[in-house]
């Protein structure tokens, strides 16, 4: 994976999402000790995009969430969501 991102090829992971190679031209930052300019040189980023399945299942676990009707698969502490239970 990646070695096909370094050829700047795209990577799909089909129902979870695609990685591709974004440019960033410089830019004129601000360091935020100093408060100085600085330039920030050009750059290559990867960046994800999620699949439709990926946002499906995350989408669902969420309205679970905020309806207080998660699925006891997930593990979720019945105290709060930040909190996840591992299975033995």
């Amino acid at each position: 994976m990646t070695a096909s991102l370094v050829d700047g090829q795209r990577v799909e992971i089909r129902g979870f999402g695609s990685f591709k190679i974004n440019y960033r031209p410089s830019r004129i930052g601000r360091n935020p000790n100093s408060g100085e300019n600085v330039t920030v040189p050009e750059n290559y980023v990867p960046h994800f995009k999620a699949g439709s399945e990926l946002r499906q299942r995350v989408d669902s676990w969420a309205e679970a969430l905020a309806n207080g009707r998660l699925p006891a698969r997930l593990g979720i502490h019945p105290i709060g969501h930040e909190l996840p239970l591992r299975y033995p």
